[in-house]
């Protein structure tokens, strides 16, 4: 059995700029895209590679015993320009811990 993906996002809408799939409702990452504060506004990270976008019901399978679980607490988001599949992204926290902002670490 899989241990699954590192994190998933959830209750958000993200832009994904691809005009086949102009919204998606789940991101998931390979790693934590929240570990390894560098500075910057609120909670900002080095990164962790983009491993699926689509639907959150489908990304919640894709978590396994030890995957993050994030939200966004339904905020709408936007991917970075150029991030595909296995772009690093870090993710910007608020106080409660809720996703506020994606970033683009490096492309594919």
């Amino acid at each position: 059995m899989s241990a699954g993906v590192g994190a998933v996002l959830t209750q958000v809408m993200v832009a994904t700029g691809d005009p086949r799939r102009p919204w998606a409702t789940g991101l998931a990452f390979d790693g934590d895209p929240t570990a390894k504060p560098v500075g910057g506004e609120g909670h900002r990270s080095a990164g962790a590679a983009l491993a699926a976008i689509g639907p959150a019901a489908e990304i919640q399978k894709l978590a396994g015993p030890d995957t993050r679980l994030l939200t966004a607490a339904g905020r709408s988001l936007t991917l970075p320009v150029g991030a595909t599949i296995g772009s690093q992204l870090a993710l910007a926290l608020d106080a409660d811990g809720h996703v506020t902002g994606i970033s683009l670490v490096s492309p594919t």
